[in-house]
């Protein structure tokens, strides 16, 4: 494998843990690994350490060495990322990869159990949201941002 290798990382960032996974773009799994919380409401810097500790881990059991992470493409999932401010902030730090693209946690959750179609997902754990795509667009109950109910009835309903 060189630097040059396009390869995508994939990182859960939730309240209680953080799960990072490094793939080829074949899907091979080339390295995991695991941090402590990486949420926003712990604060910017804290949930971007344990999402950097995960990734390094991840890339290290690779065999990959820093030089190698601008071949790196980046989605990072983050539990709070619609707290006010928190996505332009983790925009303005200086990252190693490729690219990076930030989405909230319940959203890699539903996009990983229905493989980016149309589906949903209930989380009950250190807290509790419900997430759900309906013609390519997000749906949230809970959580952060929370959305009337009519609203949600109205995007279902739309798509019909």
């Amino acid at each position: 494998m060189s630097g040059k290798d396009p390869l995508y990382l994939g990182v859960d960032g939730g309240s209680t843990q953080c799960r990072a996974r490094l793939e080829d773009e074949d899907g091979t799994v080339l390295g995991e690994s695991g941090s402590g919380p990486a949420t926003t409401r712990l604060g910017i810097d804290q949930a971007w350490s344990s999402v950097m500790h995960a990734c390094t881990a991840a890339a290290a059991q690779a065999g990959l060495a820093a030089r190698d992470s601008p071949a790196i493409h980046a989605g990072i999932g983050i539990a709070g990322l619609s707290r006010r401010g928190a996505h332009t902030a983790l925009m303005q730090i200086a990252h190693p990869f490729a690219s990076v693209h930030f989405v909230s946690d319940g959203l890699v959750a539903c996009l990983g159990a229905h493989g980016g179609a149309d589906g949903a997902i209930v989380v009950a754990g250190t807290g509790s949201i419900g997430v759900g795509i309906v013609c390519g667009r997000e749906l949230r109950v809970g959580g952060y941002g929370f959305p009337s109910l009519t609203r949600a009835v109205g995007l279902i309903s739309d798509c019909r």
